[in-house]
């Protein structure tokens, strides 16, 4: 008893754990306003719908699509052409929301580790860059995008 009466009112003088100043670096470069002004150019392009433009400099996917990467280019030029951008490719055959075949374009952006020991690890970001209408075989109208994952998702 005497055990646990001391050990409720003895101050706790554990140190909370030392800080990673890789992390508090990496923290305090994230930029609220960076993050808003990338989410208003992407629903900037009107839409970016997988059967929309893609011979547009401003408008459909084919714009957002040359928009990213060269956003990842930059970020690789900052990074001293470490990080590798490359466009992966492939037909997607006729199905329940793609009427045609279509080119569907991923942008790859790979980071190599410097760390020996991390050599066989793979740490994967994903994200999508399409955006859809209430009707999601519509790849005219205004489907802007802007809060398909930072709020919700519904795969229709």
């Amino acid at each position: 008893m005497l055990f646990l009466a001391l050990a409720t009112t003895m101050p706790c003088t554990a140190q909370p754990p030392a800080r990673n100043t890789q992390v508090d670096a990496i923290l305090a470069a994230i930029s609220a306003t960076s993050i808003e002004a990338r989410i208003r150019k992407l629903a900037s392009f009107h839409t970016r719908h997988t059967l929309s433009r893609t011979d547009s400099d401003t408008q459909g996917i084919g714009a957002a699509r040359r928009w990213i990467k060269a956003e990842l280019d930059a970020c690789s030029r900052a990074a001293g052409g470490r990080l590798r951008v490359e466009l992966d490719s492939f037909i997607q055959q006729p199905a329940r929301r793609v009427p045609q075949p279509v080119e569907i374009v991923n942008i790859v952006a790979t980071l190599p580790g410097t760390q020996a020991q991390a050599a066989n690890r793979i740490y994967v970001v994903s994200g999508h860059y399409d955006s859809m209408p209430t009707n999601v075989m519509d790849a005219q109208s205004e489907a802007p995008g802007a809060d398909d994952d930072a709020a919700y998702e519904a795969d229709l």
